[in-house]
């Protein structure tokens, strides 16, 4: 059978990476999800199928047996699995299974952590004009570009359009209070 690469990588040496070419944006670190990560169970299939079930058909014991799963729970409370899978018996090592299942797991942590860093910088982002004489009005806070409507400002026309005249001039308001530093 032809070997076949995992396309994981090692996210220590992209970290790495990342701080050697001077990138320093906001991200998340292999720290961060490290530091995440509040405890870790590993069982096996056949051990779960164990505590749950009255008897386990002896033809699903091996394949049961198999099968490395890995919850973590996180800080949040949030949980997240992972799970490895032996195809040969022969090679079945429990360690190696809980180390794969662990790393799996974590691998379903980075895609979160990601959107909750994005949802921050999103609804931290101050509201600005732009010099071209329009705003984009956002609904529900943050910036979600699929919910803005996009309006002239300098033209009571615009404005009275769409009837969010008095909200675009808040708008305005609070984008120059922001940009003062007031805000």
């Amino acid at each position: 059978m032809n070997r076949i690469e995992s396309p994981r990588t090692d996210d220590n040496a992209i970290e790495q990476e990342i701080k050697d070419k001077g990138l320093t944006a906001p991200r998340v670190t292999p720290d961060d999800i490290t530091d995440s990560i509040l405890s870790a169970y590993f069982f096996t299939a056949l051990e779960a199928a164990d505590r749950t079930c009255n008897l386990v058909r002896a033809c699903d014991q091996v394949p049961l047996s198999l099968l490395t799963l890995c919850v973590l729970t996180l800080r949040n409370g949030f949980t997240v699995t992972g799970e490895s899978a032996c195809a040969s018996p022969e090679n079945f090592d429990p360690e190696l299974g809980k180390k794969i299942a662990r790393a799996n797991a974590v691998q379903k942590i980075w895609p979160l952590m990601g959107y909750a860093l994005k949802e921050k910088l999103a609804n931290a982002a101050p509201v600005s004009a732009p010099s071209n004489g329009t705003m984009t009005v956002f609904r529900g806070g943050g910036a979600r570009a699929h919910a803005g409507l996009t309006m002239p400002l300098n033209t009571a026309e615009g404005r009275q359009q769409r009837g969010l005249g008095e909200l675009v001039d808040q708008a305005r308001e609070l984008a120059a209070a922001a940009e003062a530093g007031n805000v």
